[in-house]
């Protein structure tokens, strides 16, 4: 019961980086006016929402609830916050200096996660870890293009 338990628990917590994700990157597609960067971001937002569902299916096989907040306080709500002043500001290389700032929290997130793998069935371990290189190229876009931002 407590091995179940914590599993959900690990889960969820990826499930709360993908709500912050989601919440994020659909905030900062409506308010850039940058065509490319909205279909970046609506592109994670849409990633993110698949991946909150393949972990839905995961804690719901377990017999739990799936957390549906995002978080108030920490380094990923401070990263929206400093994409939305960026965008305000129409500075493309800070948005994207932001975001690559988020993606780093998730990846952290996921490594966490999986440190503790030994808990996940292997199936799940197997998504999870998909999910994190996913997260990977996502993160190694951004930086790619705020690299090429002058």
């Amino acid at each position: 019961m407590n091995d179940m338990k914590e599993r959900v628990d690990q889960l969820n917590r990826l499930v709360v980086v993908n709500n912050d994700r989601i919440h994020g990157y659909r905030k900062a597609a409506e308010e850039t006016r940058d065509p490319d960067l909205r279909m970046l971001f609506d592109q994670y937002s849409q990633q993110s929402s698949r991946f909150k569902m393949e972990l839905a299916d995961e804690i719901a096989s377990l017999g739990g609830q799936i957390n549906e907040e995002t978080s108030t306080s920490g380094d990923l709500y401070r990263t929206w916050m400093d994409i939305r002043q960026a965008l305000s500001n129409n500075d493309k290389k800070a948005v994207l200096k932001s975001c690559e700032f988020g993606e780093d929290v998730a990846l952290k997130t996921y490594d966490k996660a999986l440190e503790n793998g030994t808990t996940f069935s292997p199936g799940c371990l197997v998504r999870v870890e998909n999910q994190r290189a996913e997260l990977r190229d996502a993160h190694d876009s951004i930086k790619s293009l705020r690299d090429a931002v002058s």
